[in-house]
C-alpha cells in the first residue's frame, strides 16, 4: 500500500493495481496461468492514465482482465484507493515530512524538535494532511484487498 500512496504522491504515474486471486505462493509462481493473467494485466496498463484519479483496479481470471463493472467489489477498493490518491497529491512536503517521521515511531516532540519546529507545527501539519485519517483508510484498504483476494481464490479452488 506504502509503494502505491508513494507512486500516486509523485502524480507523474498512474497505477494500475490488478489483484491475482488464485496465484499466492512459490508454486504458482512459475505456472501458466500466472504469465497468461501477468500478459493480460500488462497490455491494459496504460488505462490508468485514463481513468479517474489516474487509478485504475482490476482482477485477472484466466487472462481476463475484469473491472468493476463486472465485480462490484472492485469499484469500492478502486474508488477508496482514488480518494487515498487524492488526499496524498495534496498533502504539502512538509505534512508528509512530518507524517512519515511519526509512522516511523517518532513522537510528535520528537519530531518537531528534528524538524526545528514547535509541536503545534507538526500537529497542525498532520492535521492539514489529513495524516492519521489517511493512515487508518489505508490500512483498512489493504486488509479489504487481502480480504477479497483471499474470498476469491475460495471461489476458484
Amino acid at each position: 500500500m506504502g509503494l502505491i500512496l508513494s507512486v500516486a504522491r509523485s502524480a507523474f504515474w498512474g497505477m494500475h493495481l490488478t489483484l491475482l486471486p488464485g496465484h499466492q505462493g512459490s508454486d504458482a509462481m512459475g505456472s501458466d496461468g500466472l504469465q497468461c493473467d501477468l500478459v493480460a494485466a500488462l497490455a491494459v496498463a496504460g488505462d490508468a492514465l485514463r481513468a479517474p484519479g489516474q487509478v485504475l483496479v482490476a482482477m485477472a481470471d484466466s487472462g481476463a482482465i475484469i473491472g468493476p463493472k463486472e465485480v462490484p467489489q472492485l469499484g469500492a477498493i478502486e474508488s477508496s484507493l482514488q480518494l487515498l490518491s487524492a488526499i496524498e497529491r495534496r498533502r504539502s512536503d512538509e505534512g508528509q515530512e512530518a507524517g512519515v517521521m511519526v509512522n516511523a515511531g517518532n513522537s510528535q516532540s520528537l519530531t518537531a524538535s528534528e524538524l526545528g519546529v514547535s509541536q503545534q507545527a507538526v500537529s497542525a501539519r498532520l492535521q492539514a494532511g489529513y495524516w492519521y485519517e489517511s493512515r487508518r483508510a489505508a490500512y483498512w484498504l489493504a486488509h479489504e484487498i487481502q480480504t477479497f483476494i483471499g474470498t476469491q481464490a475460495k471461489r476458484r479452488a
